[in-house]
């Protein structure tokens, strides 16, 4: 009985080899975009579970307003690092982290409540920062810096600088904070 079916099923292959060949084809196409797009989510919702320090992360949301209008941002994943401070007397916010080892000599970025900024302990102007970041050897080299920002600073400013950084070229940027007591 399968053999008649094969049979016939070859028949009209042959027939109507054409239109055959465009719903294979389109089958083919549609079942390798399935996958990808699986794929593709699979890859982009477990993006903290591949990391060492997953636990450790956490990501931030914005909504923004405008008129009538809502614009939601996307996630954007931090790491935090409570560290030594570099000699700028700032206000940490507190939050539960691992203590970072400071061996290396990181590169940190220091943002006070009175907006003056300081890469480690020089001072620089808040119109440069993105500039004076992109010239910096150290963070060409490692594209990761730590951002100290005073837990008085307004939100709105903390994410102008943010913003410079990423423009900068950093792919690391650890939040500072102190640990909870």
């Amino acid at each position: 009985m399968i053999f008649f079916y094969l049979r016939g099923a070859l028949r009209n292959l042959r027939r109507n080899s054409f239109y055959s060949l465009i719903n294979i084809g389109c089958l083919a196409v549609g079942l390798a975009v399935s996958m990808t797009i699986l794929l593709y989510v699979l890859h982009e919702h477990s993006y903290d579970r591949w990391q060492a320090n997953a636990d450790r992360t956490f990501s931030t949301w914005g909504t923004f307003h405008f008129g009538n209008s809502e614009w939601h941002s996307g996630a954007v994943t931090y790491v935090t690092a409570p560290m030594l401070q570099t000699g700028v007397d700032v206000n940490l916010p507190q939050a539960k982290a691992q203590t970072i080892p400071d061996d290396e000599g990181k590169l940190i970025l220091t943002v006070t409540k009175d907006k003056r900024v300081f890469l480690g302990k020089l001072q620089i102007q808040w119109d440069d920062v993105e500039k004076t970041l992109k010239n910096n050897a150290k963070l060409n080299a490692d594209h990761e810096l730590y951002l100290h920002a005073d837990k008085d600073l307004p939100y709105g400013e903390v994410v102008k600088v943010m913003a410079a950084v990423k423009q900068a070229g950093v792919d690391k940027l650890g939040m500072v904070t102190d640990p909870l007591e």
